[in-house]
C-alpha cells in the first residue's frame, strides 16, 4: 500500500528504536555501567561533538537546498538593479520587488557577493553560494543574540542551540524569507532589551525601525520583541526599575523610525505607494476584510498549522511547551507572565491572520514565542527528557495524520527535503541541550538518543534525500539553465524585453525589463472593479510595447485585457525552438521517491518576437 511507504517507514523505525533505547537507558544496571565507562566531563564533551556534527548537517542541508520560486525571484529583482538608470542605492530602490526595501537592500548585498565568489550565471554555484551567506549571516545574529543574553553560559548555549535549529531545520520554503530574517533581528532586540545597557537599547530601537521596512506591519514584531524581554523580566523578578530601559528603547525605535521614514520620502517617494500597492495584490485581509468570512480565516489558519507544525519542527514543541509554561504560571499565580505570554503569540497570529494567505513561512513569526516558550520551560527545571520524547513521539504521530489526510490537503506542500527527519533531528538536538543542563543520568540518556538519532538521520539523508529526489531537482535546474540558454536567441538581452511571466525566466534570462514589474502583478492580479493607479499605467505601457521580444506564460492571464491579446496576435509570433524551463521545486517529504520531469515542473512559457 502507498500509506507504508519507506518514509513512513522510516519515521516508525526511528520513533521505536529511540523508546527502546530510552526505555533501556533508565535501568540502573545499564546507568552504572555507563558510568564506569566513562566520565560525566567526557559525555558531555561527547554531546557537544554530536550537536555540531548535527549542525553541521542541518546545515549543509540548508545551504545544498536549491532556490523555491520566491527566492529566485528575490535575486532576478537584485539582478535588475544593474539596469536601472539610476545608480547606487537609488538603483536598488528603482528595482521593483514585492518585498519592501530593507529586504530588497539585504538580497542585493548577498547577491553581489554570490556573483563576485561564483558569478551569476553558474546558476547552481550561485545559488549555493547565496544559501551559505545567508546562512552565516544567521549565524553572526544568533551568536550576537547568545552573546548579549544576560546569563550564565550553559544557558546562552542552550539558547543558540534552540535558536540554530529552529532556522536551519525548516521547510526550504521558508528560507531567506523576510519572516525568517526578521524573526532573527527579533531575537538580538530581545536580548538588547534584556542586555539593559544604553548602547544596546539605542541599538535594539535602531533594529526595532528596520523591521517596518521589510515588510510595514512587521513593525508590530517589535512589541513582540518588547513582550518577549517582558515576560522574562517578570518571571525572573527583574521588571521592577526597567520602564525607563523600555521607555528608551522605544521611544530609540520611534526616532529612528521617523528619520528612516523621512530619508525614504525624501530619496525615494514611490517606496511608500509600493508598499501600500503590495497590500492589494496579496489580498490582506486591508483589502478584502469585507470580502472574507470568519469562517474563511479559521478555515484557513487551521489548514496552515496543518502543514506549518511539520514543516517547522520547533513550532510544534513551542506550542507544548507555551500550553505547559502557561498552566504553571496559572497555579503559581503569576499572572504577569501568564498575560504577556499569551500576549506573545496573539501578535504573531494577529500578523498571519490580516496577511490573508497563511503561507508557510508567514507562520515562523512563531518561532519568537516558540524559542520563548522552550527557554522559560527549561528555566522552570519543570520539564523531563520523557515529555520531550512525547513531543517528538506526537509530532511522528501527526505527521502520519497528515500523510492519511493528504488527499483532502494536496494544495499544502507538506514537508521538504530539508526536513527530511528533522522533527526527529531537531527535537532530540533540544532535548541533548536539556540535558547538558541536568544530571549526569539525563546526559546518559541524552547521549544515547543522539548517537541513534545522529546514525539515523546521516542514513535516512543519503538514502531518502540525496539518493534519488535531492540529485533529480539539481538535475533540473541545471537542465533549466541550459535549456533557457539555448532558448535565447543569440540577441536577447541588447534591449529590454518584456516580461509577462512570473518573475522566473528573468532569473535565467539576464535581460533588462521594459517594465519596472518584472513579474506584472499589477497587470496579473488586477480584477473587475479594482481601481489601480498602477494597473492603468501598466495597461498603458504594455500596450506602447515596440520591442522585438516578449516573454509569455499562461501564469499572465492574457484573456483578460482583449486590446492586449490582440496587440499580440497582430504584431508577435512564437519563436520557434523558444520553449522555457521556470522550475521552482514542490517539497512534499511524501514524494522525495517520485523523480519529477520536464513536463510537469513548469507553466508553458515561450519567447514572442516582433513581425518582421
Amino acid at each position: 500500500m502507498d500509506f507504508f511507504s519507506p518514509v513512513c517507514y522510516n519515521f516508525a523505525c526511528i520513533f521505536f528504536l529511540q523508546w527502546g533505547v530510552l526505555m533501556t537507558a533508565a535501568r540502573s544496571r545499564f546507568q552504572t555501567i555507563l558510568h564506569y565507562i566513562t566520565t560525566d566531563k567526557k559525555v558531555k564533551t561527547a554531546c557537544a561533538a554530536l550537536l555540531i556534527v548535527m549542525s553541521a548537517v542541518a546545515l549543509w542541508s540548508f545551504i545544498s537546498t536549491p532556490f523555491t520560486g520566491d527566492i529566485k525571484v528575490f535575486f532576478a529583482a537584485a539582478n535588475q538593479v544593474k539596469y536601472q538608470s539610476s545608480s547606487g542605492i537609488l538603483a536598488v530602490f528603482s528595482s521593483w520587488e514585492l518585498k519592501g526595501i530593507a529586504n530588497r537592500l539585504l538580497i542585493y548585498g548577498i547577491y553581489l557577493l554570490a556573483d563576485w565568489l561564483v558569478g551569476y550565471d553558474n546558476k547552481i554555484a550561485f545559488e549555493y553560494a547565496a544559501n551559505a551567506i545567508y546562512a552565516v549571516f544567521l549565524l553572526l545574529i544568533l551568536f550576537a543574540a547568545a552573546y548579549f543574553l544576560p546569563a550564565e553560559k550553559r544557558t546562552k548555549r542552550a539558547a543558540f542551540f534552540l535558536s540554530f535549529f529552529s532556522f536551519f531545520t525548516v521547510n526550504a520554503l521558508i528560507s531567506q524569507q523576510a519572516e525568517m530574517t526578521c524573526v532573527a533581528l527579533c531575537l538580538l532586540i530581545t536580548s538588547l532589551l534584556l542586555c539593559g545597557k544604553k548602547p544596546a537599547l539605542i541599538l535594539s530601537g535602531f533594529l526595532g525601525a528596520l523591521l517596518f521596512f521589510f515588510k510595514s506591519i512587521f513593525i508590530l514584531l517589535y512589541g513582540c520583541s518588547l513582550l518577549c524581554a517582558l515576560v522574562f523580566d517578570f518571571y525572573s523578578g527583574r521588571h521592577s526599575g526597567r520602564a525607563r530601559q523600555y521607555l528608551l528603547s522605544a521611544a530609540s525605535m520611534l526616532l529612528f523610525e521617523a528619520v528612516l521614514c523621512g530619508a525614504v520620502l525624501l530619496v525615494y517617494p514611490q517606496e511608500f505607494r509600493d508598499m501600500l500597492n503590495a497590500s492589494n495584490f496579496q489580498s490582506t485581509l486591508l483589502s478584502e476584510g469585507s470580502n472574507v468570512s470568519l469562517r474563511a480565516m479559521v478555515d484557513s489558519l487551521s489548514a496552515g498549522f496543518v502543514t506549518s507544525i511539520v514543516m517547522i519542527p520547533t513550532l510544534f514543541l513551542g506550542i507544548i511547551a507555551a500550553v505547559r509554561v502557561l498552566i504553571a504560571t496559572i497555579q503559581e499565580k503569576q499572572y504577569a507572565v501568564f498575560l504577556t505570554l499569551v500576549f506573545l503569540w496573539v501578535i504573531p497570529l494577529d500578523i498571519i491572520v490580516v496577511a490573508n494567505n497563511y503561507f508557510a513561512y508567514h507562520y515562523f513569526l512563531l518561532i519568537l514565542p516558540s524559542i520563548a516558550s522552550l527557554l522559560l520551560l527549561l528555566k522552570t527545571q519543570r520539564t523531563s527528557y520523557p515529555f520531550l520524547l512525547a513531543c517528538a513521539g506526537a509530532a511522528f504521530f501527526f505527521t502520519l495524520l497528515c500523510r492519511m489526510l493528504k488527499d483532502g490537503l494536496q494544495q499544502f506542500p507538506l514537508i521538504n527535503n530539508s526536513t527530511v527527519l528533522l522533527v526527529a533531528l531537531h527535537l532530540f538536538g533540544v532535548a541533548v541541550i536539556v540535558s547538558l543542563l541536568k544530571s549526569s543520568k539525563a546526559v546518559q540518556k541524552g547521549l544515547l538518543a543522539c548517537v541513534l538519532t545522529v546514525c539515523l538521520f546521516f542514513w535516512m539523508n543519503y538514502s531518502s534525500v540525496i539518493a534519488p529526489y535531492h540529485r533529480n531537482i539539481v538535475a533540473i535546474e541545471k537542465a533549466a539553465a541550459d535549456i533557457n540558454r539555448a532558448a535565447l536567441p543569440a540577441d536577447f538581452g541588447e534591449e529590454r524585453v518584456l516580461y509577462l511571466d512570473s518573475g522566473l525566466i528573468a532569473f535565467y534570462a539576464d535581460a533588462p525589463s521594459y517594465s519596472r514589474y518584472f513579474f506584472n502583478l499589477p497587470m496579473q492580479r488586477y480584477q473587475n472593479g479594482d481601481d489601480w493607479d498602477c494597473q492603468k499605467s501598466e495597461h498603458e505601457l504594455l500596450l506602447g510595447y515596440t520591442g522585438k521580444y516578449i516573454v509569455y506564460s499562461d501564469w499572465f492571464h492574457l484573456e483578460k485585457y482583449p486590446d492586449l491579446k490582440e496587440k499580440l496576435e497582430n504584431e508577435y509570433v512564437k519563436l520557434e525552438n523558444s520553449n522555457l524551463l521556470a522550475y521552482s521545486p514542490a517539497w512534499d517529504l511524501f514524494s522525495l521517491a517520485e523523480t519529477p520531469t520536464r513536463n510537469t515542473v513548469s507553466d508553458e512559457i515561450y519567447i514572442l518576437v516582433r513581425k518582421e
